[in-house]
């Protein structure tokens, strides 16, 4: 009797296909893999590189943005102070 789970057996030109369709997908496994390699290696660079863009015009920038700061004064500074004067 045969188990209805188990595979049939490929013949002469099956084996053939299965063994070309086999090598096709290792190669296509492969070449995903690789393809992953470099897209990491081109993309670690160009992160760094506008990393260090980044600061460093954030650097560059970093005086003439607390220049830009208005001097600080309290309210009601230019009336002689906050409180009320008292009447006399």
């Amino acid at each position: 009797m045969k188990d209805s789970q188990s595979t049939p057996i490929p013949t002469g030109g099956e084996a053939l296909a299965l063994d070309a369709l086999s090598k096709i997908t290792t190669q296509l496994v492969a070449e995903q893999r690789r393809g992953r390699r470099w897209s990491v290696f081109f993309k670690s660079p160009v992160a760094l590189y506008a990393s260090a863009i980044l600061v460093l015009s954030v650097a560059s920038a970093w005086d003439s943005l607390w220049a830009m700061r208005a001097p600080h004064a309290a309210p009601g500074a230019d009336r002689g102070g906050h409180r009320r004067q008292r009447r006399r």
